[in-house]
């Protein structure tokens, strides 16, 4: 399968024939070493390592190039969030030139679709939103986060804090859900040593129904899968006994047209088998094609096939 991010080709030499003639800034020389040693970890699938290796390159020598690779790397550990903050820091910097900037929006796009959406609302607006620590702005906001676990922490002047937090409804690739909090201001608050059992029994909490990620479930594809195969192996068992019958009227020395006995039971039941047998066959190639078709609307893409992309998009020269 392929570690589908962008991890980058790397290109090291001078910035101009006029750098090599100067001595070599020793912050960008150690910024190389890194970034060979980052790149030779990826390669290896090493990618904590080529993590380390990239964040300390970009320390020394801040090309936005870098964070590509530093997106890379994240994207192999799994940290799909991480890595599309990090491409947006890129898509962001004027020094990255437009043919680069909209390869780095192709790739924020088909991150953003491994990722889950939130959709974060409060009354009254305004609240800072912090998800899993991080903060990301101030509500009402949509926000894109790692499927799995969520934190949410809204902070407003004049309110008391409130949370949020999935349990019990994992957020799923793709999803979408609304979270809206009815914030509680501080004149109404509870003492400072109830505000936790305040928050967990906050009764205006309201998670709305997910929408309907847009993906495929794997189930549909099984069902058209075995259904199928069922009516294959239906067409098979008529179409033995249309062989049969056809034996029959063989060996009884029958005349098309023959409709006494047995010569007419035999060309009846011929006449069935056959039918039902074509019938069943053309219901399999139908569920089969069903099953291919719902196969490929299954999936927007894994983590793996993020890194991989990413690994071709940025090319530092030092």
């Amino acid at each position: 399968m392929r570690v589908a991010f962008i991890a980058a080709s790397f290109s090291f030499s001078f910035l101009s024939a006029g750098a090599q003639a100067q001595p070599r800034d020793p912050n960008v020389e150690a910024a190389r070493q890194h970034a060979e040693r980052g790149q030779a970890a990826l390669a290896a699938n090493n990618f904590q390592v080529a993590l380390d290796e990239y964040q300390q390159a970009y320390r020394l020598y801040p090309n936005p190039l870098l964070l590509i690779n530093v997106a890379a790397a994240q994207s192999g550990l799994g940290r799909i969030e991480d890595a599309t903050r990090t491409l947006e820091g890129v898509r962001g910097s004027d020094a990255v030139d437009d043919a680069r900037k909209r390869e780095v929006e192709a790739e924020i796009a088909r991150l953003g679709r491994l990722l889950a959406e939130l959709d974060i609302r409060t009354d009254p607006p305004g609240a800072t939103v912090t998800v899993n620590g991080i903060d990301r702005g101030t509500s009402p906001v949509t926000v894109k986060v790692q499927p799995g676990p969520v934190a949410v922490r809204l902070t407003r002047e004049g309110h008391q804090p409130a949370r949020w937090n999935n349990d019990g409804a994992e957020l799923r690739q793709s999803e979408h859900r609304t979270v809206e909090i009815d914030l509680v201001p501080v004149s109404s608050a509870l003492p400072d040593d109830h505000l936790d059992d305040r928050i967990d029994e906050q009764p205006d909490l309201h998670l709305q129904e997910p929408r309907d990620p847009g993906g495929i479930s794997p189930t549909w594809v099984w069902v058209s899968a075995v259904a199928a195969g069922g009516l294959a192996i239906g067409g098979s068992v008529f179409g033995v006994m249309t062989k049969s019958a056809s034996d029959d009227w063989a060996a009884e020395s029958c005349r098309e047209g023959d409709d006494t006995d047995p010569c007419g039971p035999i060309e009846t039941r011929h006449g069935r088998n056959a039918l039902l047998s074509t019938a069943l066959f053309i219901g399999a190639g139908v569920a089969a094609a069903a099953a291919i078709i719902l196969y490929t609307q299954m999936s927007d893409g894994t983590p793996e096939e993020a890194t991989e992309a990413l690994n071709d998009l940025g090319v530092v020269r030092f």
